[in-house]
């Protein structure tokens, strides 16, 4: 029983092994290329569903920088949580070289103002930091990862991120 278990995981582990392009080196979004990412996610008394935009600049050292914007609702699903929560936030990321083709890694912030609708509006500051993982199966298609740290922003989210 177990050489059939190390038989399994050896398969498994070379049947998953990634190539490494030449070079060996992700750099992340070419500069001039969009990134559209939909998402759901969780935050605190809310679920949470966003649409992110980012644009590539430019290389910059070992990754790529970009600049976009950040906009989601949040609906109220826990007791004292009732209405509507609506964050629009610019944002700015770093999108660090990677070994691993199709895989990339980013750190950013995001800055904007949060919108509450309970029978009246009211609005204040939304921001924090951010962290942030993409794997694209294709040149156009993937899925993304991303970890907040802030006010009125979810706290994870998870959902498809395109290319164009």
């Amino acid at each position: 029983m177990k050489k059939i278990i190390i038989l399994v995981v050896a398969i498994a582990l070379f049947a998953t092994t990634i190539p490494v392009k030449a070079g060996g080196v992700y750099e992340g979004p070419e500069p001039g290329k969009s990134l559209i990412g939909i998402r759901a996610g969780l935050e605190l008394g809310f679920i949470d569903v966003n649409a992110v935009y980012d644009y590539s600049l430019a290389y910059v050292w070992k990754g790529a920088f970009t600049i976009g914007g950040y906009a989601g609702i949040g609906f109220g699903v826990f007791p004292g949580f009732n209405g509507l929560y609506s964050p629009i936030m610019a944002r700015t990321t770093y999108r660090f070289n990677v070994v691993v083709p199709n895989w990339e890694v980013y750190a950013g912030a995001m800055l904007g103002v949060g919108l509450y609708f309970d029978g009246g509006v009211r609005a204040g500051f939304a921001g924090g930091l951010l962290v942030g993982t993409s794997y694209y199966f294709t040149d156009k298609f993937g899925i993304n990862l991303e970890f907040d740290g802030g006010y009125g922003t979810p706290y994870a989210s998870f959902g498809v991120k395109f290319k164009l």
